[in-house]
């Protein structure tokens, strides 16, 4: 297994996260950053500079210190995506159950810092969204609900629509001023995808892959309608696509030797809880692009991030 670098004291902490990246992953989550001294900008950094908390504890975590809302603590939740439907179908808290607890979340932190300083946090924060994957490979395509009721063009609209009126929502409850909404990455490339609709070579589904290269050129035009009308917002859209591109066609130059099956059980179809210690494993991850059949490896991870970090970090200041 990969081994893991000593844990430094963050310099900006997550608050929102979730724990399978050094700052975000392609699972849906809300994450912020912000920076202790509550400064208005902040160096161009690589990861491993900007020191960002690898593991934050949970928001419900029994044993929560009163420390760690200081530093950061998760509210974000797997299963869930823009459309409501996504969540209760995968029996997971919405978008919107999740923004409740970070408003519970953020009234404790006045208790701890005073108001002043708490809205400063929020106002100078880095907020990351992805929440879309779901919507369209378990809500679309596989259970079909969607799909009953929407072609791809007008389900693509209310994706958007529905992504819209959330980052609104984050600029006018929580203060978010710096928000990043990540790009649908190639959903036909992810071993699931391969696995059931591949065929014997696991090709990549291009009708999926299409999908998500609609919807994210609608995304790009609508994200440029609040960040005019939201003021002092600055509201990036980051590309997971094209990397993902990369990773998966060229593996070999980033290390990889497998791109289409994960490193998981029989890396087909175990995703999440279904990797669990009786699992099978692969002897080394670091050999593998994705850890299960939806999710990048650790070391997946850290190369996408870096690259968002090089690639988006200063169109945020």
């Amino acid at each position: 297994m990969e081994g893991r670098r000593k844990a430094k004291k963050p310099m900006f902490p997550k608050l929102l996260s979730a724990n399978r990246g050094p700052l975000c992953t392609l699972d849906e989550t809300v994450s912020v950053v912000w920076d202790n001294q509550c400064q208005e900008q902040l160096r161009e950094q690589k990861t491993e500079e900007l020191e960002i908390k690898g593991l934050v504890p949970a928001y419900f975590e029994p044993n929560l210190k009163d420390e760690d809302p200081k530093i950061g603590v998760s509210v974000a939740l797997g299963g869930c995506g823009y459309d409501p439907l996504t969540a209760t179908t995968l029996s997971a808290l919405s978008l919107s159950d999740q923004l409740t607890l970070f408003q519970e979340y953020i009234e404790k932190l006045k208790g701890l810092v005073g108001e002043e300083e708490a809205i400063c946090i929020l106002n100078n924060s880095f907020y990351m969204v992805v929440a879309d994957s779901n919507d369209f490979l378990n809500n679309y395509y596989v259970t079909g609900f969607r799909q009953n009721q929407y072609d791809i063009n007008s389900y693509t609209d209310r994706i958007v629509a529905w992504a819209s009126n959330f980052v609104q929502e984050l600029y006018r409850l929580l203060g978010a001023r710096r928000i990043g909404l990540m790009r649908i990455p190639l959903l036909g490339c992810l071993p699931m995808d391969r696995k059931l609709l591949g065929g014997i070579d696991r090709v990549r589904v291009m009708e999926h892959n299409q999908a998500a290269q609609l919807a994210n050129t609608k995304f790009a035009v609508e994200i440029d309608l609040p960040s005019k009308t939201l003021s002092q917002s600055k509201l990036v859209f980051i590309d997971v696509y094209n990397p993902v591109i990369d990773f998966v066609v060229t593996h070999k130059k980033h290390g990889f030797e497998e791109a289409k099956k994960g490193c998981c059980g029989s890396g087909n179809l175990e995703v999440g809880i279904l990797c669990t210690k009786y699992s099978a494993i692969c002897e080394d991850d670091t050999k593998y692009l994705f850890w299960d059949n939806f999710h990048p490896t650790d070391k997946g991870y850290r190369i996408l991030i870096d690259q968002i970090i090089k690639n988006h970090m200063n169109n945020f200041f």
